[in-house]
């Protein structure tokens, strides 16, 4: 039998914090694709019991709707036709909450078995010992058959603090009507971004804004910093980063921190444009799902362009009894099998899975856009890094600055900001 309790929480004052230096586009992230209207049956792959079973209750704290809850609950009865004797108690908890609640009920040697969470949360958890190592029960195998961002995001400081089981991320959205085939390297896609652009259309309109194009930093072999978190983008790499970003000038044109890259394209007067995941559904309504596609990220100067990627992330519970871990995993080794997150598609999420094999033709797009993008940092000094490198590129493609000036000065700001974080 699968216990099921919702857990009601008064949502905690939420306090909207701005950072300094110019205003900004900052992409928000929805933490689903929309559901499918005719999903598929329950997911019934068959499991094969260890020589042992396990008698535990396995408690899972997620934010997930009524339509994912169904969902789970089917992967749940399956699992129990396998092992019948693993019970499980799923409480709903406000995103808002959700990480104060499993730090305070950890802490004092609560919580759940079980945890659905941003990855980006799981860094300040494993520094109070508060989630586990999965490095002594995640395979290699297993491993390899998750997109590498997700496996990546999940690595600390020689543990894996985490599994992802579904990603968001940016991608690069094309109007096939406009532009009907997707780009090999950069060179390809500025010939038919020129090429499709006359009569009040352009082939591209690339976003500049930090959260949009830092990504492309890394696809090019840099890096915004070291694993000290000290600055490491004022290097050759940072300048190509510069000179790839005033290129997209030529592919038709460019954006810094503006809505009107996906104005233009919901118009159906773009052919390319950088997005977040989650904006899908809603470019699909605008130009018409037959219309849209999500391309892999063109090859460039031997490496490739880039978009951030976030992982929805399981977190294991270091309070839970040896019993417990054991069946946990096994239940996280079925939610991330090929069959499960398949049909993980159909409830809204994009799954991290590589062998995923969903129906929707975008979603396995979108499987293979995200694959080429690269793990969100999380450092904790990250935040630092935000302000002044926006005002670096507002400084270079608004006011003419030149690029290695803008490197510095923004090395030198940020420099400067760690030594007063680091000593206060």
């Amino acid at each position: 039998m699968i216990r099921r309790f919702a857990l009601l929480l008064i949502a905690l004052s939420l306090v909207a914090c701005t950072g300094e230096g110019a205003a900004r586009r900052t992409p928000t992230a929805s933490p689903t694709l929309a559901p499918s209207e005719t999903p598929l049956p329950p997911p019934t792959p068959a499991l094969t019991p260890t020589p042992f079973t396990w008698r535990a209750t396995l408690v899972l704290w997620l934010d997930w709707d009524d339509q994912q809850l169904a969902f789970l609950e089917q992967v749940m009865r399956t699992f129990q036709g396998a092992y019948p004797e693993v019970y499980f108690d799923v409480r709903r908890i406000p995103s808002e909450v959700l990480q104060d609640t499993y730090t305070q009920e950890t802490y004092n040697g609560g919580g759940p078995t079980l945890l659905f969470a941003p990855a980006e949360w799981g860094r300040a958890w494993a520094d109070e010992q508060l989630v586990a190592d999965l490095a002594g029960f995640a395979a290699p195998d297993l491993l390899a058959t998750l997109s590498p961002p997700g496996v990546e995001s999940a690595a600390y400081q020689g543990k894996l603090i985490n599994l992802p089981y579904a990603l968001r991320g940016m991608v690069l959205y094309r109007n096939q009507s406009i532009i009907p085939q997707a780009a090999a390297n950069f060179d390809e896609f500025l010939t038919l971004a020129q090429t499709a652009t006359h009569g009040g259309v352009v082939g591209a309109d690339l976003e500049r804004g930090i959260y949009y194009s830092a990504a492309h930093l890394y696809g090019l072999g840099g890096t915004l910093m070291d694993e000290q978190g000290n600055p490491a983008f004022n290097t050759e790499a940072g300048l190509e980063w510069l000179s790839l970003l005033k290129d997209f000038e030529r592919a038709g044109a460019a954006e810094l921190s503006t809505e009107r890259d996906v104005r233009l394209f919901k118009e159906g007067k773009v052919g390319w444009i950088t997005e977040g995941s989650w904006k899908r559904q809603e470019l699909a309504d605008a130009i018409g799902p037959a219309n849209l596609a999500i391309d892999p990220w063109p090859a460039v100067n031997g490496g490739s362009l880039s978009g951030f990627v976030w992982a929805d992330s399981l977190y294991l519970n270091p309070n839970s009894t040896r019993e417990e871990q054991a069946a946990a995993f096994q239940f996280i080794s079925y939610l991330l099998s090929a069959e499960v997150q398949s049909r993980l598609a159909e409830v809204g999420f994009i799954p991290a899975a590589q062998t995923a094999r969903p129906r929707d033709v975008q979603v396995q797009q979108l499987i293979a856009a995200l694959k080429g993008g690269v793990p969100y940092p999380l450092h904790p000094d990250a935040p630092v890094y935000w302000d002044p490198l926006a005002t670096a590129l507002y400084a270079v493609f608004k006011e003419n600055a030149a690029p290695a000036a803008a490197l510095l000065q923004a090395d030198d700001q940020i420099t400067t900001r760690l030594l007063e974080r680091r000593t206060k």
